[in-house]
């Protein structure tokens, strides 16, 4: 009698290891919910595409860029922070979150609220240099040099060098370029890797080097010497080839006592006691500039451009806001109260008075305005066009609708 075919085929799989048939559920059950999240995550956003099409003269693109960028970092964003120290900490925004650098502690808080750091530290002048994923924290005059990447110390630096760090900056990549004290020189630049290995050093004795700053290509190393003339005071750009050390080209800027120095670019944005200047490959191309006003505030922030408030009285009351883009300067903005702080990021300058908080695009049109209920001191532009606003222990988020 012939065997039928299901006999058959249980013969053959007699001895057989069985496949989990639960196993087998649960993975084609993981795979259905895989694809039905990847589905609603996806009609989301054409629902959200659909929305600003219809509504793009209403809505805020940037509202929904903020919304977006919570969806992608899978964090919720958080509306306010509790801060060791006070309005005169060093503060920066940064990785969505803000970081804080008081004379006594090191924190950085994360786009969630939650704090990454907590270091105990000792410092006299804590100053703080952000760029990308990257920040650079030190004591201006002192030895020490705390490296963040992303929400962790990276490295730690100390000075051997006459124990002095005049300045340090980070850039994007990680490169680190310190100015310091140097037994024998009026100075030593040093340009770092992202792991603090020596790159170049520039060992300076004609003059003393206040600051310095590398290229985004890191090709390029700008310096500001600080000298004297048969005039007086004398302030000079002076670029160096970092594959070399050779020197490429000068920019005198005369007596101005340079504050603060950011590349974009091709491009070196330069603020001084007298205003900003834009030098481009050692040749000044634009400047806004006048020896009759008080400088009061700046921000080098923003993408293309300058924003500086000056004021003709000391008290800083009665001032203007005002621009410099690379092709030249802007209008300006009065103001009838005083500033008590100014910070640009983007496309983004915001201003804050003690009643009032202002933001502008670019352009110096109101962005969004609201007033100053949070007693708030500092304020701290986002490119996003969202502030964060610090007072006395605390920072609020403001995220224009």
């Amino acid at each position: 009698m012939a065997e039928s075919k299901h006999e058959t085929e249980l013969e053959e799989t007699e001895g057989l290891e069985q496949p989990p048939k639960k196993k087998r559920r649960h993975t084609k059950l993981r795979r259905w919910a895989s694809r039905i999240i990847a589905l609603l995550i996806t009609i989301v956003l054409v629902v959200g595409a659909v929305y600003v099409v219809v509504h793009r003269d209403t809505i805020s693109i940037d509202s929904v860029r903020r919304s977006l960028s919570n969806l992608v970092n899978g964090e919720t964003q958080a509306d306010s922070y509790t801060l060791k120290g006070d309005t005169s900490s060093c503060t920066a925004a940064f990785q969505g979150g803000i970081l804080v650098c008081s004379q006594t502690d090191l924190q950085l808080f994360a786009r969630s609220g939650k704090q990454e750091i907590n270091e105990s530290i000792n410092f006299t002048k804590p100053v703080v240099s952000v760029a990308g994923h990257y920040a650079a924290v030190y004591d201006a005059g002192g030895s020490r040099l705390y490296l963040i990447r992303d929400e962790q110390i990276v490295h730690t630096y100390t000075s051997d060098k006459a124990g002095a760090i005049l300045s340090a900056r980070v850039s994007e990549n990680g490169s680190l370029t310190v100015v310091e004290r140097a037994t024998g020189y009026k100075a030593a630049v040093t340009v770092y890797d992202a792991s603090l290995q020596p790159v170049v050093t520039e060992n300076i004795s004609s003059s003393f080097v206040s600051d310095a700053a590398l290229s985004p290509d890191g090709k390029t190393l700008a310096a500001v010497s600080v000298g004297e003339d048969t005039s007086g005071f004398d302030s000079v750009l002076i670029f160096y080839n970092v594959a070399d050390g050779e020197e490429l080209y000068r920019c005198a800027l005369g007596s101005d006592v340079l504050l603060d120095l950011k590349w974009e670019k091709n491009g070196l944005w330069v603020v001084g006691e007298y205003g900003a200047y834009y030098v481009e490959k050692g040749t000044l191309t634009n400047s806004n500039t006048d020896q009759t006003r008080i400088l009061q505030d700046f921000s080098l922030g923003g993408n293309g451009f300058a924003v500086l408030y000056c004021s003709k009285y000391q008290n800083g009351s009665g001032g203007t806001v005002e621009l410099l883009t690379t092709q030249g300067s802007g209008s300006a903005i009065s103001q009838n109260d005083e500033v008590l702080d100014l910070s640009a990021a983007g496309s983004y300058f915001s201003v804050l008075t003690a009643n009032q908080l202002t933001i502008y695009r670019s352009d110096m049109t109101v962005y969004a305005q609201v007033d100053n209920d949070w007693g708030a001191r500092k304020v701290l532009q986002r490119e996003d066009g969202s502030v964060l606003v610090v007072s006395n222990g605390s920072a609020d988020l403001y995220a224009p609708e």
